[in-house]
């Protein structure tokens, strides 16, 4: 299981054109990362390159804040617990912006491995329950983040508790599922990118749902654009009069991320 993702982007207004290269790969032990990624940054007038950086940093702290911010506008109102599906560098980023962002009560992780979830727990800056199942991790959780790179679902429908709110980001391939059918039947949808969701989550493309959810494409929310702060006011704006009745009903809200080259 690897693969090599390739996420070009050019941006006339800020006079970029950049590459990012992230390859997948199992971790050759519990505490190395399952992803890499550089940066390569070109001369739009010449194609000349310019810069080589680090791009793990930017992938790992970019998918957390788009998380983040998913949340912030989707979230019903009292956030007390967090659960988090997987312990790798993602797994961090999120954990440190979404403490610094909301006042969650209490923190639960899973990992398979449970070296791995240990060095978490050691990483991060506050405490942490380690959960032995998924279940157990996912139980009463209002906000639930999957970042684990299953082929299979370990996330069902039936532990999450109505209003949640769940991150759904680490089956980025359309053959890996992080989520049941359940859960998909049940959720309301919102995704960064519509043409991204349709060629590349499993989630979506192997669920029962996928035939439905494609009728009604047209009215699928978009978490777009530039993470800048006339954009958020655009979502919010849009968000606010929309999720009254949805957050009214009770309904699990389900984020789906598989990451904008235009993001990074």
């Amino acid at each position: 299981m690897w693969f090599l993702g390739v996420m070009p982007a050019y941006s006339a207004e800020d006079d970029a054109l950049v590459t990012k290269l992230v390859s997948f790969y199992p971790a050759s032990s519990p505490t190395t990362s399952t992803h890499h990624a550089t940066v390569l940054l070109f001369d739009p007038s010449n194609g000349i390159l310019k810069a080589v950086m680090d791009g793990t940093v930017i992938t790992d702290k970019r998918t957390a804040a788009v998380s983040a911010i998913a949340t912030k506008y989707l979230k019903q109102k009292d956030l007390d617990v967090l659960c988090i599906l997987g312990a790798g560098p993602v797994a961090v980023s999120h954990y440190e912006i979404f403490t610094q962002m909301f006042p969650f009560k209490q923190v639960k992780v899973w990992s398979r491995t449970r070296q791995r979830v240990e060095k978490f727990a050691e990483t991060v800056k506050g405490p942490v329950q380690i959960c032995a199942s998924v279940k157990e991790a996912v139980l009463d959780a209002d906000v639930v983040i999957t970042v684990t790179l299953a082929t299979e679902p370990i996330l069902f429908g039936e532990w999450v508790k109505p209003g949640a709110h769940v991150n759904a980001v680490g089956a980025c391939r359309p053959n890996w599922r992080e989520l049941d059918d359940e859960l998909m039947k049940n959720a309301v949808l919102y995704v960064d990118s519509r043409a991204g969701v349709m060629s590349e989550s499993g989630d979506v493309i192997l669920s029962k749902e996928w035939p439905l959810k494609t009728r009604w494409l047209q009215n699928w929310f978009m978490i777009v654009g530039k993470l800048k702060t006339n954009r958020s006011h655009e979502l919010k704006k849009k968000t606010d009069s929309n999720l009254l009745k949805i957050i009214s009903l009770k309904r699990m809200m389900l984020n789906q991320s598989n990451g904008m080259a235009g993001r990074n």
